[in-house]
């Protein structure tokens, strides 16, 4: 018969009745023994903290032309690096403008960034859209991206100037998308206007899209 005696550890002994060997037996785990180890088991990993990401740069847009006036639409949409100019239209003078045949919107701004410019894209033909056009191209050589009937417009301006062939005149066909820099496109959605081929700018940025 095999019997436990007590040491001074709290454990005990086992001995065998046959060959006197002895079997020192730990005592059971306590129950608060066995949830701290299921604890320590199952204790979840703290998530790392995420890194914060950078804010992205914010759209300027500037309007040169068009705002409480008729004629000399231009605008200007910058992100980051990137830039491109919408219409170059011009306006008609005034009565009290004599002597001055054209009205042009202010080139100031765009001669200052013109290294970011990646193109101009023109929504239709009219003058009041595309009447500047010739006077900026002397001035800078930018790609121009608009519809078939308001290129073969806008080429026959330029000849006016002497400039056909000269500039980058680029077709865009509805539906279609012109890449720009890094972080922009420019889509050309058909529009009813008082004039064929005209068509409103859906511009993807990373903030969203700009329809213009």
């Amino acid at each position: 018969m095999a019997e436990y005696k007590k040491n001074k550890n709290n454990s005990h002994k086992q001995n065998s009745s046959h060959g006197g060997n002895q079997r020192t037996q730990k005592n059971p785990p306590s129950n608060a023994d066995i949830k701290s180890r299921s604890a320590k088991r199952y204790t979840k990993r703290p998530k790392q903290a995420e890194k914060p990401k950078k804010p992205l740069p914010p759209i300027r847009y500037t309007v040169l032309g068009g705002l409480n006036e008729i004629g000399k639409n231009m605008a200007v949409l910058e992100y980051g690096d990137d830039a491109i100019l919408i219409d170059c239209g011009m306006s008609f003078p005034d009565e009290d403008l004599l002597g001055v045949d054209v009205v042009l919107p202010d080139f100031t701004y765009v001669t200052k960034i013109q290294d970011k410019i990646r193109g101009i894209f023109i929504t239709h033909g009219h003058e009041d859209h595309i009447g500047a056009l010739p006077y900026l191209l002397k001035q800078m050589d930018i790609p121009v991206y608009a519809g078939r009937l308001t290129v073969a417009l806008i080429d026959s301006k330029l000849k006016e100037h002497g400039l056909s062939g000269k500039m980058r005149l680029h077709v865009v066909e509805p539906g279609g998308v012109v890449r720009m820099g890094a972080d922009l496109s420019v889509e050309f959605v058909t529009v009813n206007h008082s004039i064929p081929d005209a068509v409103a700018l859906a511009i993807k940025t990373p903030h969203g899209y700009i329809v213009h």
